[in-house]
């Protein structure tokens, strides 16, 4: 009975990973863009786009309860601990990952991602974005940004199917936050 238990929840997670929109397109119609900038790299330069994100606020986790304030989460992480390659994302060229996150790395900066916010740094036709889906602010650096977009570009890459991905609320469980990669 476990065995079959396991195998349909694996169907389950797998057929929701075919099924599941972006985090992008999550954003909503009614998305507003709150800043852009962008940084020089080499002699080319990474952007970044903040946006508001009103759809943000159906996603978020419903099992921490309203009345506790949550802190500010500070990150720098390193690996993914919850990796999902989506096909619905375009898989994005691995060259302009690779120096997106090299760019990210160098930048060494750290920056808030407000509560139902996306921020997405792009180079060439790579983009990696960090949607805030909790009540919280999170503090995030960008070389972590950088090694994450990195690890998850590289890894639905050699997945072998066209895929690009999430990262969930990486070593921050309860926590709802994604990372997203794919072709801008």
């Amino acid at each position: 009975m476990p065995l079959i238990a396991t195998f349909l929840c694996s169907v389950l997670l797998f057929s929701t990973a075919f099924a599941r929109p972006s985090t992008r397109d999550r954003c909503g119609p009614n998305a507003q863009v709150i800043s852009e900038k962008s940084a020089p790299y080499g002699n080319k330069e990474i952007k970044f786009v903040t946006r508001f994100c009103p759809g943000f606020a159906t996603l978020r986790n419903t099992t921490t309860q309203p009345a506790v304030r949550k802190r500010q989460v500070s990150l720098c992480p390193s690996a993914c601990t919850s990796l999902i390659c989506v096909p619905s994302i375009a898989q994005p060229p691995l060259e302009d990952c690779v120096n997106l996150a090299e760019g990210l790395i160098e930048l060494n900066e750290t920056f808030a991602v407000s509560p139902e916010t996306a921020t997405e740094a792009s180079f060439g036709q790579c983009f990696f974005e960090v949607s805030n889906l909790d009540t919280a602010t999170l503090n995030l650096c960008s070389s972590g940004f950088g090694l994450l977009g990195f690890d998850l570009a590289d890894s639905c890459s050699t997945a072998g199917d066209g895929t690009a991905g999430d990262c969930v609320s990486p070593q921050v469980p309860g926590d709802n936050f994604v990372i997203e990669t794919g072709a801008a």
